[in-house]
């Protein structure tokens, strides 16, 4: 995401459906297809795409997004992957 974020990228749609984990253990982003190129430091979607769970606030709220959009969504996934959980959802995955 560093070098997304370097060419002033954000992805808006990060989420446990879009972070692959490869066969090497590498890493990869897929679905860019919200993707938007950043013009200066924010940028103000016409519409709110992305899946929720992993959205921003102001994201959610439909205003000015930054490419804090991303590490928020990040951090989600960091939050799913130590506790196997949604921290917005009550019950772990693997009991849905």
């Amino acid at each position: 995401m560093a070098h997304v974020h370097e060419l002033g990228i954000v992805h808006r749609d990060l989420s446990d459906r879009n972070v692959l984990l490869c066969s090497d253990g590498g890493v990869k982003v897929g679905d860019f297809g919200c993707a938007r190129k950043m013009s200066g430091p924010e940028y103000r979607p016409s519409t709110i795409s992305g899946s929720p769970a992993f959205m921003a606030p102001e994201q959610l709220a439909g205003g000015s997004i930054t490419l804090k959009a991303d590490v928020w969504a990040i951090g989600v996934l960091l939050w799913e992957l130590l506790t196997d959980t949604n921290p917005w959802e009550e019950r772990p995955k693997q009991h849905r």
